[in-house]
């Protein structure tokens, strides 16, 4: 029996770390489309196509323009290859009869300074998707659409000045 829970536990730690580091991938290398799709259900997701951005759009016009102004795309469309995502581990994991429930952590390093971030995931399982049948898919939880907790952020100088320049135009 213990086998079988360290099992389970190495298995979600490692598919949510995998699904942390490729979404924030997303993120980091300007492919918000790309990011955006894994916000989705997986069932969903599997007809969408990151390269048509008309589709997206026109589907889901709202979701879309309120990730693309969120604090980790807003950062990272500013740093575009200079962000550096270092994955912590899982914080919290939790098996429900809905799915996995979890958080990972981590740190993007960029100009601007270090930022903690936590995503929240969701593991479903039986669900047919593009990403290998009916295995474990998981998915981004964008609850608030902010992904650092301003007060454990450390700016530069620099990002101190963008972080000014920024509450000066709104």
């Amino acid at each position: 029996y213990a086998a079988y829970l360290f099992g389970i536990d190495y298995s979600v730690r490692r598919d949510a770390e995998n699904e942390a580091q490729r979404w924030v991938g997303y993120v980091t290398k300007g492919e918000p489309n790309r990011a955006f799709i894994r916000l989705l259900d997986p069932a969903r997701r599997g007809t969408l196509n990151p390269d048509d951005p008309a589709r997206l759009q026109a589907e889901f016009r709202p979701e879309l323009l309120l990730f693309e102004q969120c604090d980790l795309v807003r950062l990272a469309g500013r740093n575009v290859g200079a962000c550096e995502y270092v994955p912590k581990g899982l914080k919290d994991w939790a098996y429900k009869p809905t799915g996995i429930d979890c958080v990972f952590t981590g740190v993007l390093k960029c100009p601007e300074g270090a930022f903690p971030l936590d995503v929240a995931l969701k593991g479903v399982e039986g669900v047919t998707g593009t990403e290998g049948g009916a295995a474990r898919q998981w998915t981004v939880v964008n609850g608030q659409n902010e992904f650092f907790q301003p007060e454990t952020v450390r700016r530069t100088p620099y990002g101190w000045l963008v972080t000014a320049l920024e509450l000066s135009g709104s």
